[in-house]
């Protein structure tokens, strides 16, 4: 348990201060979070995702993963999380989460993709849709911008023009609910050989996949860090 000094003064004679050692409320809302001390001893706290990324030994994705405390059985990982790993993708129609593939019977393949999966503790649905939508959004602009080419999002699917001129769609994604969180699944083409519709993938485009994931992860975690930050500073008003 972290715990936060907190010095109380008591009216005596004297005018002596008192020091109680108090929980620290990250811990009492049950948040990941760390102390910063800024000039003058002032303690901040922070909310912020646990992160991990792994992409040496191959994970397959089958949908399954997308399940609560999966990060946290897998990789020790406790409250809200997100991982980064590499490895093939092949989505059957039982684990299929999105329900308008199931009614088009358009199961998902890849023989090798970059997987994001983040998992919230806080918050309904509607919210992690916008968190999701968050994601793509990054990723998206961050590919614009090493590219220097347009990157088109649908909803929360990314396309680029193939060689050809037709578009190309790199990415999948998901957001989910579960009796105790909500989790996403963003999933982005490395390689694209067998895929059942026309992709472009990261090594077509010569992007560096683990520079990619290491700063996708950073920005992420920063803008929803940042979003927590900005709802803590203003006062009620009405």
């Amino acid at each position: 348990m972290k715990l936060i000094k907190r010095t109380k003064s008591r009216k005596r004679g004297t005018g002596s201060k008192e020091e109680e050692v108090l929980p620290s409320p990250c811990f009492l809302l049950g948040a990941p979070c760390r102390l910063d001390t800024k000039p003058g001893g002032r303690s901040i706290e922070r909310n912020r995702m646990h992160t991990h990324i792994t992409l040496d030994t191959p994970l397959p994705y089958d949908g399954r993963q997308l399940t609560p405390h999966w990060i946290y059985r897998t990789f020790g990982l406790r409250g809200d999380a997100l991982v980064a790993f590499a490895g093939p993708c092949q989505v059957d129609l039982a684990h299929m989460v999105d329900l308008e593939d199931v009614q088009a019977q358009a199961p998902i393949f890849s023989p090798h993709m970059l997987h994001i999966i983040a998992e919230f503790f806080q918050g309904d649905l509607h919210l992690t849709v916008y968190r999701q939508r968050l994601l793509i959004i990054i990723a998206g602009e961050m590919l614009a911008s090493a590219l220097a080419r347009p990157v088109h999002r649908r909803g929360d699917d990314l396309y680029l023009d193939r060689a050809d001129g037709t578009p190309g769609k790199l990415s999948v994604s998901i957001a989910t609910t579960s009796p105790t969180s909500t989790l996403i699944h963003a999933g982005f083409n490395i390689t694209t050989t067998g895929t059942p519709v026309p992709t472009v993938g990261l090594a077509d485009l010569g992007i560096d996949v683990a520079s990619f994931a290491r700063d996708l992860v950073q920005r992420y975690v920063d803008e929803v860090q940042d979003i927590w930050l900005a709802r803590c500073k203003v006062r009620a008003v009405g």
